[in-house]
C-alpha cells in the first residue's frame, strides 16, 4: 500500500512541479488545477479502495478459517477443493453445506486419498478426484469458486508466521489462478478411464 501511495504522491510533486514552473499562467487556470486534484485524489481512492479489497487476509485462529471458507464456498456456484484432509469440515454447517453443493453437482474435492467425509460426498453427487498412487503430496492448499465461470475466484492459503495467510486471485489477473486451475484439470484428466 506505501507504494500504491508514494506513486500517486510522485504524480502530484510532478504536475505541482509544473504548475509552479508557471505559476503566473497556472493561477489563470485554476478550474484546471482544481480538475487535476481531484483526479489524483479519485485515483488514490480507487487504488487504495482495490489494494484493500485484495489484499491477503490473515487468520489466526482455526474458527476463522472455518468462517472463511464457509462464506467462500457458499458465494460461489460450482466449487473445487483442493486439500490435504478435509480437517476444516467438523461443524453441522460446513458439512451441510458441502452436501448442498454435491447434491447440485457443483462440488468437486481433490485430495490425496478418500476419507469418509468424501464418501459421503460422492455419495449425494460430489466429484472426488484422489492421487494416492502419485506418492506425492503438493503442499498447496486453495479453493475454486465459480469454477468454469468468467468470474472464477481462487483463494490460496499458506501458513507464515504461524498465521494462516489467504490470497485471492481472478481468473487472469494472476499466474497463479492458471496454475491452481491447470493442476485440478491436471488430476480430473488423470483420473479419467
Amino acid at each position: 500500500m506505501i507504494r500504491i501511495v508514494f506513486t500517486w504522491v510522485g504524480t502530484a510533486a510532478s504536475i505541482l512541479g509544473l504548475v509552479i514552473a508557471d505559476w503566473p499562467t497556472a493561477l489563470e487556470h485554476q478550474g484546471w488545477l482544481v480538475a487535476v486534484s481531484m483526479m489524483l485524489s479519485i485515483g488514490l481512492i480507487w487504488d487504495v479502495a482495490a489494494h484493500l479489497r485484495h489484499r491477503p487476509k490473515t487468520l489466526r485462529t482455526a474458527d476463522e478459517i472455518k468462517r472463511y471458507m464457509h462464506a467462500w464456498i457458499r458465494g460461489g456456484g460450482r466449487v473445487v477443493v483442493f486439500t490435504r484432509d478435509m480437517t476444516w469440515v467438523d461443524s453441522a454447517d460446513i458439512k451441510s453445506l458441502l452436501m448442498e453443493k454435491a447434491r447440485a453437482h457443483e462440488l468437486t474435492i481433490c485430495l490425496p486419498s478418500g476419507i469418509p467425509l468424501t464418501a459421503e460426498l460422492a455419495a449425494e453427487g460430489a466429484s472426488i478426484i484422489t492421487y494416492e498412487e502419485l506418492g506425492y503430496v503438493p503442499t498447496s492448499r486453495f479453493t475454486i469458486v465459480n469454477d468454469g465461470r468468467g468470474d472464477s475466484h481462487v483463494a490460496v492459503g499458506r501458513r507464515i508466521d504461524g498465521k494462516h495467510v489467504i490470497e485471492e486471485f481472478s481468473l487472469g489477473s494472476h499466474a497463479v489462478f492458471s496454475v491452481a486451475k491447470d493442476l485440478v484439470e491436471i488430476l480430473r484428466k488423470r483420473s479419467q478411464p
